[in-house]
């Protein structure tokens, strides 16, 4: 079995516990092709979404929020210092406070998503590509193909307008010492076209996560370095966060999660979303030193840039059994959504909310959803204008599509193994 399976299987071993509303099931198109696609043996998932701010939703909102600040006292969990409050974001208490002059875009739903994949017959199991999928009907569209022999696409990340950066890397861990950039676009047929070199076309180390800025100025990548012939999977004292300007190709590096921050990142999700300019970026972690790498021992925060210096703010830290297992920005980085989840009664219950960045209060729930089986995490990845929330693995193996202003949820029926590794649109 491959670490990677290790992994996926292991966050799934462990209960996860959060406060989660069941609401009204909404009315979902083509219900029937979603429960086709259910994996023999799988019951089919039951995804309901949050209603508005109704009596229940505020008891609901109230026990979650709780929960959260626990502290001490059975089930509480240690809430590592996330270093000065250097933000500089004001506290939000509207989910619309996350987005330029607190309202919400008039965006339309982007047509297509990229989602990386293994390859039917990749030469080991991190031999990934991208596969671009529509985001209405869930059919595959085209693929990414790079240049050279060898090269895989470990993630991908957009850079608004239709335009994407993808980090490549070879067999690991023969190879595994260097990442190749290159930079694409979608035709108006869902097709990869323009493939080039990105402004930095280099950089050392395993990609890891790639993450862009919705205006199409910056990109982060953090690549786990190589040392005695290896790369280092985990154990990620020695991970390197390099910042691209992509106007000039300037580049700065640093240690995202030195020994001294007592962090162990999540780093299944490789693919990333930016807010606030390319100043922060959304990252699940491990807080404490914990070694273990289990949905309830995992937290959601972010990690700044900027005149201030550079650091991390922890957002939500479940207590009890509870875990996080995605969070993204809003585009003013001032609201953040967290995807939770918690095992009860023989099913998984998960949980979208949006929390205010600063303070780690929760400002409203979005949806919710519950599946006997979960395969894999669930990720949560903003389009570039933050409206939609592209959901991957939420309730069992769903792809499903959330406008955070309405509160709508649409299914995707899309066909693949399980849930892409990462994505972006």
């Amino acid at each position: 079995m491959s670490r990677l399976e290790e992994r996926l299987r292991d966050a799934y071993q462990a209960g996860a516990d959060t406060v989660t509303r069941e609401m009204d099931a909404p009315d979902l198109a083509g219900a029937a092709r979603l429960a086709g696609r259910v994996r023999p043996g799988h019951a089919t998932p039951a995804m309901r979404v949050a209603a508005p701010l109704a009596a229940a939703a505020a008891v609901a909102a109230i026990a979650l929020a709780v929960s959260l600040i626990a502290a001490s006292g059975p089930g509480a969990k240690a809430h590592h210092p996330s270093g000065p409050a250097r933000l500089g974001l004001a506290p939000a208490t509207g989910v619309a406070q996350g987005y330029q002059g607190d309202r919400f875009p008039a965006a339309a739903l982007p047509a297509y998503f990229v989602g990386i994949q293994t390859t039917p017959h990749g030469p080991t199991e991190y031999a990934f590509t991208a596969y671009v999928y529509s985001a209405a009907t869930g059919r595959r569209t085209g693929r990414l193909t790079l240049p050279g022999h060898g090269l895989w696409v470990q993630a991908v990340a957009s850079l608004g307008n239709g335009s994407y950066v993808a980090a490549a890397t070879r067999d690991w861990p023969r190879f595994g010492c260097r990442s190749w950039l290159y930079q694409f676009r979608l035709t108006a047929a869902g097709r990869p076209a323009g493939l080039k070199p990105f402004v930095v076309p280099q950089l050392p180390g395993w990609a890891r996560q790639l993450a862009g800025s919705g205006d199409g100025r910056a990109a982060v990548l953090i690549a786990a370095t190589c040392g005695h012939g290896k790369t280092q999977f985990m154990g990620s004292d020695d991970d390197r966060a390099t910042e691209i300007s992509v106007p000039s190709g300037a580049t700065t590096s640093w240690s995202p999660w030195p020994a001294a921050s007592k962090l162990t990142p999540e780093n299944v999700v490789q693919s990333a979303t930016l807010a606030d300019g390319g100043r922060l970026l959304p990252f699940v972690a491990i807080p404490g030193g914990q070694p273990a790498v289990l949905v309830d021992t995992q937290a959601a925060y972010v990690m700044y840039s900027g005149p201030a210096g550079r650091g991390y703010r922890l957002v939500v830290n479940p207590a009890g059994s509870a875990g996080a297992v995605a969070d993204a920005p809003s585009p003013t980085g001032r609201v953040t959504y967290v995807l939770t989840a918690r095992r009860h009664g023989g099913r998984w219950h998960e949980t979208i909310a949006a929390y205010s960045t600063a303070t780690g209060r929760m400002i409203t729930v979005l949806a919710s959803a519950s599946a006997r089986f979960v395969d894999a995490d669930g990720y949560l990845m903003p389009d570039a204008s933050g409206r939609y929330l592209l959901l991957l693995g939420f309730g069992g193996d769903n792809t499903a599509v959330l406008d955070v202003a309405t509160h709508h949820l649409t299914v995707v029926p899309v066909r693949y193994p399980y849930p892409p590794l990462g994505a972006a649109w």
